[in-house]
């Protein structure tokens, strides 16, 4: 492996990769430099842009009205932007409206997973527990049998026959015949 210093000769080199390192800093800048000043761009809102943004938040709104969610503080914000927009502030205007618009949808969509999640749980647990039976329970109950069958195993039942020295009455015996 070669090393790149001056005492070895090779300064050609070292100012070659220097070279390459400084042009591939200046295209890295660039790029970045030509992003930011699109997003500037982007940001400028026009009129028109700001009104569209205004209604689809109002309809957005309604939407959240529809579905029984209370939205007050959210129809206090568009009311704040739309008075923005009337004064001439289309970028303050759009902001507000797109953040309304972005955090009534996001309520919107959580109320409806809070409806819809009792009726998901349910068959989830269901197959969960149909699958610990299943794959378990074979294991469970070969356990169970063997375990029984080792305790009763060595049972051995005996009967024994009364005799009359043990004070039973033979005659009492005999009558029941």
């Amino acid at each position: 492996m070669k090393r790149l210093d001056s005492k070895t000769g090779n300064t050609f080199q070292t100012r070659k990769l220097l070279f390459s390192f400084i042009i591939l800093l200046v295209i890295i800048q660039s790029a970045n430099l030509s992003d930011f000043n699109t997003i500037s761009q982007v940001t400028a809102a026009t009129e028109e842009e700001a009104f569209d943004s205004i209604i689809s938040a109002f309809e957005k709104i309604e939407q959240a009205t529809l579905e029984g969610i209370t939205v007050q503080s959210y129809i206090d914000d568009l009311n704040i932007a739309l008075e923005k927009y009337h004064n001439g502030l289309f970028d303050e205007a759009y902001s507000i409206a797109e953040t309304v618009k972005e955090e009534v949808t996001e309520i919107i969509n959580s109320a409806r997973w809070g409806k819809i999640f009792p009726y998901v749980i349910v068959p989830v647990n269901i197959v969960l527990i149909a699958a610990i039976v299943v794959f378990f329970g074979r294991n469970i109950l070969g356990w169970f049998r063997r375990r029984r069958d080792e305790e009763y195993l060595d049972l051995e039942i005996v009967y024994e026959t009364a005799t009359p020295e043990e004070g039973i009455d033979q005659s009492a015996a005999e009558e029941g015949e």
